[in-house]
């Protein structure tokens, strides 16, 4: 008989990692055989939830009597979706750590002070299980102090995507044969970076290489301003969020990012998939996934002059080296199939656990 996992996030076209992975455990025929999944989503900020939306969250969690109710993410959504669980007090509690609020960039004095001293930390305390998504996390001071039932961690993967003609791809958006296309995926913050991504971009004086910007955010629009000539020149082109995102970086030639903070990253996981060598901060899970050499390069955080020395790095060793490097990355590590099996024998143990 088939038990019942219920995903709990914040709501169902979210951008990002979390949507991604549920989705991608979602269409799992391997984990499809083996549990019955369903959603449920918190759908409005904690500052505007009334008790009448904690009460359809635990109404939809006794509609679908889950066995486990998995909940992905800290921050918000691991307050809400943790005391919900325990009113309806009927299945396990699984968490995830994708990130923590408390950690996040420019966060206020005292809504980190709230969410470091309160409502995270509680939520590891009363989880049935915690997992993270990089073993960077994992040793965490903050996660292994607060979390009970602390589970070994689980890399996220890349399952297989949409192939493309990379000469056709490029083409289209107007590259030259002969051109380096660098391409940044994600949310545009200042955290995951945009700033320096921006600064990188005014200080490449080579006009062989071209920037390729996915994603959107509060920093997009300051960081157009900043880059207007550049724009008009066609050095950089903008696409905002796309779903086909495997189209753009089938036609690029090297990832990048800045980032001040991370775990392990689907999207440097996808341009792993497609062959192409990254370039970023050594945070996080980054360091779990690129190594020096092999297929990527790590620079250190803010450090410009540090990106170009890698970039030159990886084109005077040769692109080819580190692209074929990066899909074997991908093939041997971050698998689809390895993630599967790792995910069930976490919900077995959970179920196991009494």
């Amino acid at each position: 008989m088939k038990r019942n996992i219920t995903h709990f996030y914040t709501n169902s076209t979210a951008v990002g990692g979390p949507t991604t992975y549920i989705n991608l455990i979602n269409n799992s025929q391997y984990l499809s055989d083996k549990y019955n999944f369903s959603c449920v989503y918190q759908n409005k900020l904690i500052y505007r939830m009334s008790f009448k939306d904690l009460k359809r969250i635990v109404s939809e969690f006794k509609k679908n009597s889950p066995d486990i109710i998995h909940i992905h993410g800290l921050q918000s959504e691991g307050f809400v979706g943790t005391l919900c669980a325990k009113i309806f007090g009927k299945a396990k509690i699984l968490i995830t750590v994708h990130g923590m609020q408390h950690d996040s960039f420019n966060i206020g004095v005292f809504k980190k002070f709230l969410f470091k001293n309160i409502l995270e930390r509680w939520t590891l305390k009363n989880a049935d299980g915690v997992f993270c998504v990089c073993e960077a996390a994992e040793k965490s001071k903050y996660i292994s102090k607060n979390t009970k039932h602390l589970m070994h961690y689980l890399h996220n993967c890349v399952s297989d995507m949409p192939e493309y003609v990379r000469e056709t791809e490029r083409e289209n958006l107007g590259f030259k044969k002969d051109d380096i296309v660098l391409v940044s995926v994600g949310r545009v913050t200042e955290g995951k970076g945009a700033a320096v991504v921006a600064n990188i971009i005014e200080n490449d004086k080579n006009n062989n290489h071209k920037y390729l910007i996915l994603g959107d955010g509060p920093y997009l629009k300051t960081m157009k301003e900043r880059l207007a000539e550049q724009i008009s020149k066609g050095k950089v082109v903008f696409m905002g969020s796309v779903s086909d995102v495997g189209r753009y970086l089938s036609a690029s030639d090297v990832y990048i990012s800045a980032t001040y903070k991370e775990n392990l990253s689907i999207a440097i996981l996808e341009a792993g998939y497609y062959s192409l060598p990254c370039i970023v901060t050594p945070v996080g899970g980054n360091g779990e996934i690129i190594e020096n050499g092999y297929n990527g390069e790590l620079f250190d955080i803010e450090d410009v002059d540090g990106f170009f020395d890698k970039l030159n790095c990886i084109l005077k060793t040769g692109i080819d080296k580190y692209r074929a490097n990066a899909k074997e990355n991908i093939n041997q590590r971050f698998s689809i199939e390895q993630f599967e099996k790792g995910l069930c024998d976490i919900y077995n143990k959970i179920l196991d656990n009494n």
